[in-house]
């Protein structure tokens, strides 16, 4: 009986010792199956990070675009406001030569008008004088 005790022992033993050599090698096939999940995990936290900065990128990208596109149409609208201000400005010097113009015109108009004026004074004064001769 001894001998069958000791034989069961020894039975018992390396039924345990397969069963921890199974456990160890399940533990260390766990071990690797997490190991392969977090660097998958590491993998796709990566290409995220990746897509992101892309993503980044692109709208820094987007962003300079727009930027560049107001720029180009603020300069636009500078050249416009400055063409209109040269276009008023020309109006306004035709303006004044108009004006002038016109004064030199009126001025004309007025020795005209003072010169016939004076020659109807001068005629009315002939006039009176002949009709002063003719009664004496």
């Amino acid at each position: 009986m001894l001998a069958e005790s000791e034989a069961l022992s020894e039975a018992l033993r390396l039924v345990l010792k397969l069963v921890l050599a199974e456990s160890e090698a399940l533990s260390e096939a766990l071990r690797l199956v997490l190991k392969l999940v977090l660097a998958e995990s590491e993998a796709l936290i990566e290409a995220l990070r990746l897509v992101l900065r892309l993503v980044l990128a692109e709208s820094e990208a987007l962003i300079e675009a727009l930027r560049l596109v107001l720029k180009l149409v603020l300069a636009e609208s500078e050249a416009l406001i400055e063409a209109l201000r040269l276009v008023l400005k020309l109006v306004l010097a035709e303006s004044d030569s108009l004006i002038d113009a016109l004064r030199l015109v009126l001025k004309l108009v007025l020795a005209e008008s003072e010169a016939l004026t004076e020659t109807d004074w001068l005629a009315l004064n002939d006039a009176e004088a002949d009709s002063l001769v003719e009664t004496d």
